[in-house]
């Protein structure tokens, strides 16, 4: 399935306005990506090592491909990016101005370390003096990729990039970096540049890219990064997904607002379901959510201990501001004393969504829940809030909670989802039951 991924990472070679992040891993399907050398040099511009090489049945062919989009003034350029290389752990191409200092932009495709069908893409930023990477801010969109026999292949999208932000030269001009490393579990080992280019304009398909050195730089070997990109990840085309009551109690915890709507066809159903799937000792149990709501913004999904204190750990699903036919996916950290939103570290996967007439509707996963580690309940235990905001751009707005549980053990489908809001209809009902009993014993004495 073709996913347009909407990345957003501030490097300082990037000319990209800053937003508040999400701190990510994306992990996806397979999805059948076609590389090869044909149309280097008129079409597009190619950097391979060893020279010359066709990826196309080539495992030993590392090798990057970059066509320039549409120009937006004075934004930057819209960059097209496909990248193929063998490595039991990632492989990456990096945009530096120079790679002997300052940082450099890497962006990074993976193989799933839990499941060798599906790849990674994550984002990171190198410190060229002593190799350690850390996240950083951009937007990369329309993210394929696939994983065939040790041979990883991606392509990506890279609008508005500007290099002349930081230094005089095109605006697409940068050295490139080509490299590799290992992925243990959601850390990132030290990165291996293969081969590096001199500055090349990546607009032209012509550059020169004769690479006089090739650079292997060490770093100590303690050092890890969290698998986590920093982003908004924004689907370029809407997936199909079926969200529905059935199986709700039984099969899934299902929490709606109003109680007991169907999501099916209803567009005032604000709905959540959750299932647990595998657990895995001493980690934590993945649960599979879906999420559904009618909004001109966001809608989003909030996992906390206590809904007044504390944080909220907040997934988001929301329209595409720029796109109305995509959405996007991010995460946030939801301070509950102030309401404001900032990143966290997180492992998201299988993640789909569509916006049909005003209503989002998405499907994601997030293995290894554990909530023993801040508190002592069950391991799925978490209160759970629905709620919604505008979304400006790449700026998420202030989030309104419209539904807040208990605390519910999400792996149990029966678990009570009774709700701070539903408490007046809870009196009702005792009220309806203490009449009814009065009225059986008025019954009973006249009788």
């Amino acid at each position: 399935m073709e996913r347009g991924l909407s990345l957003l990472i501030a490097a300082v070679m990037l000319f990209v306005a800053p937003s508040v992040q999400a701190a990510d891993n994306f992990s996806f399907t397979n999805a059948t990506v076609n590389i090869t050398n044909t149309g280097c040099g008129t079409t597009k511009l190619c950097i391979q090592t060893p020279d010359n090489c066709d990826p196309a049945g080539n495992s030993s062919c590392f090798f990057a491909s970059v066509a320039a989009g549409n120009t937006t003034a004075p934004n930057g350029t819209e960059l097209m990016f496909q990248l193929s290389g063998n490595s039991t752990g990632y492989i990456a191409l990096g945009l530096t101005a120079n790679a002997t200092q300052g940082t450099t932009a890497l962006y990074i495709c993976a193989r799933n370390s839990s499941n060798n069908a599906s790849f990674v893409f994550a984002a990171r930023q190198r410190n060229n003096i002593n190799n350690t990477l850390s996240t950083f801010n951009a937007t990369v969109t329309k993210i394929r990729g696939q994983v065939v026999n040790g041979t990883i292949q991606c392509e990506f999208s890279v609008p508005n990039l500007n290099a002349t932000n930081t230094r005089s030269a095109d605006s697409t001009t940068f050295v490139v970096i080509l490299g590799s490393g290992t992925l243990n579990g959601n850390d990132f080992g030290t990165f291996t540049a293969s081969k590096t280019t001199d500055p090349l304009n990546l607009a032209n398909p012509s550059a020169n890219v004769a690479n006089p050195t090739t650079t292997t730089t060490a770093s100590p070997a303690t050092t890890k990064n969290s698998a986590s990109a920093a982003g908004n990840f924004s689907f370029a085309t809407n997936a199909t997904v079926n969200i529905t009551n059935t199986g709700c109690g039984k099969t899934k915890l299902c929490i709606q607002t109003p109680d007991n709507c169907d999501p099916a066809g209803n567009s005032s159903c604000f709905f959540a379901s959750v299932a647990a799937g595998n657990t895995t000792a001493p980690n934590g149990t993945e649960l599979m959510f879906q999420l559904s709501g009618n909004s001109t913004g966001y809608i989003a999904l909030g996992l906390t201990a206590n809904a007044t204190q504390g944080t909220t750990a907040l997934y988001i699903c929301a329209r595409n501001s720029s796109n109305n036919a995509s959405f996007v996916f991010a995460a946030r950290r939801r301070n509950n004393i102030n309401n404001t939103l900032s990143t966290f570290n997180a492992t998201v996967t299988k993640i789909r969504g569509q916006v049909v007439n005003g209503t989002i509707q998405c499907e994601f996963s997030v293995p290894n829940l554990n909530a023993t580690n801040t508190r002592s309940a069950d391991s799925t235990t978490y209160v759970v809030i629905l709620g919604s905001g505008p979304l400006n751009g790449n700026d998420f707005g202030t989030f309104t909670a419209s539904k807040t549980t208990d605390p519910l053990n999400l792996a149990n489908p029966s678990a009570n989802v009774a709700t701070k809001n539903s408490a007046s209809g809870a009196l009702h009902s005792h009220a309806l039951t203490v009449l009814l009993t009065v009225l059986t014993l008025f019954v009973l004495k006249t009788a």
